[in-house]
């Protein structure tokens, strides 16, 4: 996983996804135009079963929560690997 910008990357780093002991949670916060950083994640959930790529999710909220400043906007993108807009791990993220 990685983040590319064409604004300045300012920051960067990525953080461990549990479930998938391969694979990081990939982050970086971008300089965008405007009043507010961009801070972007991204990510490539398990493909093995909603339930797995929901727990996924919620370990990256609580990440999000934790160490994102509530004044930067987020992004989370990436292969979600699920089966449509309407799977639980969609809902968890856009909490």
């Amino acid at each position: 996983n990685g983040v590319i910008s064409r604004y300045p990357i300012v920051d960067a780093g990525e953080w461990d996804d549990l479930r998938a002991p391969d694979r990081e949670f990939t982050w970086a916060v971008v300089d965008v135009p405007g009043p507010r950083e961009l801070f972007v994640v991204s990510v490539h959930l398990l493909s093995s079963s909603a339930g797995n790529r929901n727990a996924q999710a919620i370990d990256l909220v609580s990440l999000l929560q934790v160490n994102v400043p509530s004044d930067l906007s987020i992004v989370v993108a990436g292969d979600l690997n699920t089966d449509g807009r309407f799977e639980s791990c969609m809902s968890t993220l856009s909490s």
